[in-house]
């Protein structure tokens, strides 16, 4: 068991599965991450390295599987993406502090694991490049 987790906790589904996976290619990779949500059925993934476009993301393939999907492609490089068993909302591109990332490295979104489950918000798929930008970004809070 998890420290700090009650059996209540467990018993009451108030316990969220979260994984990150660098999945360097989706595409490379699409049939071992389906099988892995298969086995491990987390309720949100963050992936960072997806290296497809937008249009070449799977998306009704994780749909088909049980999983909303947001996310920021780009060719090649980078790519990040968050997926929920639950609807994704609030998706954001950007730190909202003004400057644009062209190198797709930051999504955040809402959402909720289950409905008895409380909100997570502003769930984050980044790679951040200094200390300062780790201290002054962490994304994951609770509602």
């Amino acid at each position: 068991m998890v420290k700090g987790l009650t059996g209540a906790m467990l018993t009451a589904g108030l316990v969220i599965r979260i994984a990150t996976y660098n999945v360097n290619s989706i595409r490379a990779r699409e049939e071992r991450l389906l099988a892995w949500l298969d086995t491990a059925k987390p309720d949100v993934v963050l992936l960072q390295e997806l290296k497809v476009e937008d249009d070449k993301f799977p998306a009704l393939t994780l749909k088909a599987v049980g999983y909303e999907a947001a996310w920021l492609g780009q060719k090649t490089y980078n790519g990040v993406a968050i997926l929920s068993k639950q609807p994704i909302t609030e998706v954001k591109t950007s730190f909202d502090d003004g400057h644009e990332d062209p190198q797709a490295r930051f999504i955040s979104g809402t959402t909720y694991a289950k409905e008895s489950s409380p909100a997570i918000t502003r769930l984050s798929g980044s790679s951040f490049t200094t200390p300062e930008q780790i201290r002054s970004k962490s994304s994951f809070q609770r509602a």
